[in-house]
């Protein structure tokens, strides 16, 4: 009888978290989602939840997997290893008994530090008199305005000195499940004393420990991806309702986890996830990061870091949007005519009105840039006038659309490549509207994976093989990735390949 190997994936982001099954060519054999999470808001600005609460979600997923295997008469024997990939920068307090300290702070959150740490004399006098470097001291004014752990010591001291361990998101689910206060190195992006070429800790003497108020001590031992994090402990495995100690190994960043479940793992690939937040990532064989004194990230990827543009805004604006006209909507769930297995989502009913009716923007423009200053939306169109709310959709989704297109080119211009291929996962990825109308803005064709998870998907690849069910990345991308569909300028095409088959969609310079 043939065993097929089974893999736990949990992704944990900011709008919901998720616990799936995979087999070992890539097949979703279960999944569990919990969506939309709920955060507190003690103030305006402010994101943030109970440490608890987080763990909690993790655990609700895994008991909902087994209840689903139970109805559905699923063996779950075979399941090997269990990886974790997080949204980035949420940060925990613990104390020497990892008990924590204070409600976590999640990265959607606005606070900034006023009062933060002094660099040493010396620092100070290097950065201010070398030209070259005045650039670096406002860049590090910005990272110590914004580093959660700067404003907790200046408006939390109490809390802040009874810190003993100080995590991420991924660190503390770890830590709730093997009792190990250990992280993966590809997934400390956050502003921390972290050295993202080298992929560990600054040494203490460094100016990043100087200007961030953290100790050495606080922080967690860091290992490489694929390596074994620990071991379920008896009471995980009671929470999470999972029948065996399984290892937990590491695992990289949710963007990170996504582009590689998009089929990307090669320098030059250029992957787009349209979310919430929207990032333009290129994956990349040189340290290069978006821009002057800016990092690229740890990928899943040895020898390769992800230069990464994240726009300001992201699909929440058409959210948004969508939410402020719910009652004028309300008619499109009773036009059209569903087929099984169809969406009935608004964005997905709109979609098929804006076809219908051939709508475009017209002459309508609207300002990205002011999404965050106004409260009526209507201050953010140039030409407004008798525009229905359709038109007033098509011009904000061409306004994102246009962005992407300016982050693309900076991109590019700042690695020094050309790249005529990009592949696209995420929510927005849905619409084939955006898709086609990125593809003749860019004028480049885009790949639209047909995944549902890439995020929990690129875990299950590095699980696979850390399992030595493939002997390079390419064998596991090309065995466990979807099908994909093409975009081009001109038409949509129909055509679907394999994604790992193409040798090469861009190049390097």
């Amino acid at each position: 009888m043939t065993v097929t190997p089974l893999y736990l994936a949990i992704d944990f982001g900011s709008q919901s978290v998720r616990a799936v099954i995979f087999d070992n060519n890539g097949n979703v054999v279960l999944k569990h989602q919990r969506y939309p999470l709920k955060y507190l808001h003690p103030e305006q600005g402010f994101v943030e939840q109970q440490p608890v609460w987080f763990y909690q979600q993790v655990a609700i997923c895994c008991q909902n997997l087994q209840l689903l295997a139970l109805a559905q008469n699923l063996d779950l024997s075979e399941l090997r290893t269990l990886g974790i990939t997080t949204m980035r920068n949420t940060l925990f307090n613990l104390d020497a008994n990892g008990q924590a300290l204070r409600n976590a702070i999640v990265w959607l959150d606005q606070r900034k530090a006023s009062n933060t740490p002094t660099l040493h004399w010396g620092w100070r006098l290097l950065f201010s008199v070398a030209n070259v470097l005045k650039p670096v001291l406002a860049t590090i004014n910005t990272l110590q305005g914004e580093a959660f752990i700067n404003y907790i010591a200046q408006h939390d001291q109490h809390n802040w000195q009874k810190t003993e361990h100080l995590l991420l998101l991924s660190g503390y689910i770890t830590f709730r499940l093997t009792n190990h206060y250990v992280d993966s190195s590809a997934n400390i992006i956050s502003h921390l004393p972290f050295d993202f070429k080298t992929q560990q800790w600054h040494k203490p003497t460094s100016w990043q420990f100087q200007a961030l108020a953290v100790k050495t001590s606080w922080l967690p031992k860091l290992l490489k991806v694929g390596e074994r994090l620990g071991q379920l402990t008896a009471s995980a495995q009671q929470e999470l309702h999972i029948a065996k100690p399984l290892p937990v190994i590491a695992m990289a960043s949710d963007k990170a986890c996504e582009v590689l479940g998009a089929g990307c793992y090669r320098a030059g690939q250029l992957h787009i996830s349209l979310g919430t937040a929207i990032s333009v990532t290129l994956l990349n064989d040189k340290f290069i990061g978006p821009k002057a004194f800016y990092p690229a990230y740890p990928s899943l990827v040895p020898g390769l870091y992800l230069t990464e543009v994240m726009l300001p805004h992201g699909l929440n604006v058409l959210s948004e949007f969508i939410q402020r006209h719910a009652t004028e909507l309300q008619f499109l769930t009773d036009t059209f005519t569903y087929t099984k297995g169809q969406s009935t989502s608004i964005e997905h009913l709109i979609e098929l009105y804006l076809a219908a009716n051939n709508v475009t923007a017209r002459d309508l423009v609207f300002e990205l840039s002011k999404f965050d200053q106004v409260t009526n939306y209507q201050q953010g169109f140039v030409n407004l006038t008798s525009h229905s709310i359709f038109e007033q959709y098509v011009a904000i989704q061409e306004s994102v659309v246009n962005s992407i297109n300016t982050a693309l080119k900076q991109l590019l211009k700042r690695v020094q490549c050309s790249v005529n291929k990009l592949v696209i996962t995420g929510g927005g990825a849905n619409s084939r509207r955006l898709l086609q109308a990125i593809s003749e803005k860019t004028q480049r064709t885009v790949d639209k994976p047909e995944v549902t998870e890439a995020g929990t998907l690129g875990v299950a690849i590095i699980l696979a093989m850390q399992d030595k069910q493939y002997s390079s990345i390419a064998e596991a991308v090309n065995s466990m990735c979807a099908e994909t569909t093409v975009y081009t300028p001109v038409t949509i095409s129909t055509l679907t390949r394999s994604t790992g088959k193409n040798d090469t969609n861009s190049e390097q310079k």
